[in-house]
């Protein structure tokens, strides 16, 4: 039940293996986070040329529970029996199992995703990599059994003292990075100024171009999200949305698309006036019309 409207939302879409293996993680992958945290710098040699979206390192800290939790087992592995022994032992079975299946030796080089993408649903998947959401969150949680164990006979105020200061190491080694972001005051009204020009339409294609009032230039899906986002205010259908892959057929994404390919493209899929909005001049909307 949990995973059924994801496979009913990828069904028939499937990609080769070739489209998702750039971003598989290499173990360099795990010892690499975002620009900015604690320890980027020094973990440079680890990082060459991974991908931007395999910079999977969230700190020693956690790595440290996960080897602790796995020691600990190791030390009572005649009572794996123990419930919380056995969460434990599975947190991190799952946690090493996701690691070994999603893991390449050299960016674009063979791995088990090959096959293990083929469980339904698997070959939709493109950023595999988004996996480290899976591994440390059942890491994780055997960790913080773990914790919960160890520290139980301590005084409760030195056991808060002792989790305060584990959590705040963990806490800190994510701190630093400073994802991408805008004001809403820079883009609703922009947004609210395409919906305007959308509702005199049954469909709508917005230009993916446009400047903020700070003079920022949005382009490719940074615009597309304001197109979709014109599209929901408006109400109506957009062309715009790209999102990680495109639609068979020739959609016509990343490049500001004649009336021709636009036709192209919705002819046989709808029909109807269509508003051509670019955001930077919207009192200069033109219309089409698709058979």
């Amino acid at each position: 039940a949990v995973f059924l409207p994801y496979l009913v939302v990828n069904w028939g879409m499937s990609r080769e293996y070739t489209d998702c293996a750039t971003l598989i993680p290499v173990p360099g992958s795990w010892l690499t986070g975002l620009p900015g945290t604690p320890w980027y710098e020094t973990l440079e040699p680890y990082r060459k040329d991974t991908m931007f979206e395999c910079l999977l390192f969230s700190g020693f800290g956690i790595y440290t529970l996960f080897l602790a939790t796995t020691l600990y087992l190791l030390w009572h592995i005649r009572s794996l029996r123990n419930p919380e022994h056995a969460l434990m032992a599975a947190g991190l079975i799952t946690a090493a199992t996701w690691f070994a299946l999603t893991l390449t030796f050299e960016e674009g080089g063979e791995s088990l995703w090959r096959y293990v993408r083929f469980i339904p649903g698997g070959t939709a998947i493109r950023c595999v990599s988004r996996v480290y959401v899976t591994v440390y969150l059942f890491g994780t949680l055997a960790g913080i059994v773990w914790l919960a164990r160890v520290t139980a006979p301590l005084q409760p105020r030195l056991r808060t003292l002792v989790l305060a200061l584990i959590v705040a190491v963990l806490i800190y080694e994510q701190t630093g990075y400073q994802p991408p972001s805008f004001d809403k005051s820079d883009f609703y009204p922009i947004a609210d100024r395409t919906a305007e020009e959308l509702r005199k339409a049954d469909a709508g294609y917005v230009v993916p171009r446009y400047t903020d009032p700070k003079g920022v230039t949005m382009l490719g899906v940074y615009a597309d999200v304001l197109g979709m986002w014109g599209g929901l205010r408006a109400n109506i259908p957009v062309v715009n949305g790209y999102s990680g892959r495109c639609p068979d057929g020739n959609y016509p994404h990343d490049v500001a698309a004649t009336d021709d390919m636009l036709r192209d493209w919705l002819t046989g899929k709808f029909r109807g006036k269509v508003a051509i909005v670019d955001p930077n001049h919207p009192t200069g909307t033109r219309f089409i019309i698709v058979e």
